[in-house]
């Protein structure tokens, strides 16, 4: 922390040019904490893990009953893809929008990207969804251009206070049934460690490069300690590799949930 003050007191006396150094300094430091308490809150073995992996991890977990939020690179942007259908669902819910119910079905419980085209394009694409964004104070998500849904953007900080939203929606039942009832092949991710009974989720993946994969889960745990989370990765050389990623910590965060 001297180190910290020192830096403050340097930057203050350069004037403007070095407020602004000052505001990124700020920034970086929280940015230090919160993952410095992430790896405090699941232990060594966590930051063990890490480095015997080449993904690059963004996760957030809050937990409900305590009303506590851990996260590691939690205000790291990273690509949506299939997990934007879940606040495509959640504006549908909130603003009566009607569409092909079998769409919804479709796109929620198959990722069937036709489906999710056509409902994206009914509810009027990008300036809609940043609207309901805002509307939910959440001004890092960024839905994509033109019909391109799959390019959306979010922070896990930010998916993580969306779905905590749609936790506390009173008319959130058949959004939830849709995230209980995916396709078996597609229950991967926040599953891991989890009594199926108790998981809410939609799961997200994209094939950048051929060594290069985007793979993320979202969603809700129910039971004793409910919570919700948000699993962001990149630069995974398969899809099985980030899959194992995700699946490997989300038994720590389940363990550490169950013992909190």
């Amino acid at each position: 922390m001297d180190e910290i003050n020192q830096q403050i007191k340097t930057l203050l006396s350069k004037g403007a040019g070095g407020w602004a150094n000052l505001q990124t300094l700020w920034k970086d430091h929280q940015h230090v904490q919160k993952n410095e308490g992430f790896s405090r809150f699941l232990g060594d073995p966590f930051g063990a893990f890490l480095k015997k992996r080449t993904s690059a991890i963004g996760v957030c977990v809050y937990d409900l009953g305590r009303n506590k939020m851990y996260a590691y690179n939690g205000d790291h942007v990273f690509g949506m893809n299939e997990t934007v259908m879940v606040p495509i669902a959640y504006y549908l819910l909130t603003s009566g929008t009607k569409v092909e119910e079998e769409h919804v079905k479709h796109m929620m419980r198959d990722s069937d990207h036709e489906a999710a085209s056509s409902v994206w394009k009914t509810i009027g694409g990008k300036e809609t969804m940043n609207g309901f964004f805002n509307s939910l104070n959440l001004y890092r998500m960024d839905a994509g251009d033109g019909g391109r849904w799959e390019q959306s953007v979010t922070t896990p900080g930010e998916m993580t206070e969306c779905l905590r939203s749609l936790y506390y929606e009173k008319e959130n039942i058949d959004l939830l049934r849709h995230m209980k009832q995916g396709r078996k092949e597609q229950r991967w991710g926040i599953t891991a460690g989890n009594e199926w009974d108790q998981v809410y989720l939609k799961n997200g993946w994209k094939r950048k490069d051929w060594n290069d994969w985007c793979v993320s889960t979202t969603g809700i745990v129910k039971g004793e300690n409910p919570y919700v989370l948000s699993f962001y990765t990149e630069n995974n050389p398969s899809l099985e590799y980030g899959i194992l990623t995700i699946e490997t910590i989300n038994r720590m965060i389940v363990e550490r949930m169950r013992e909190a």
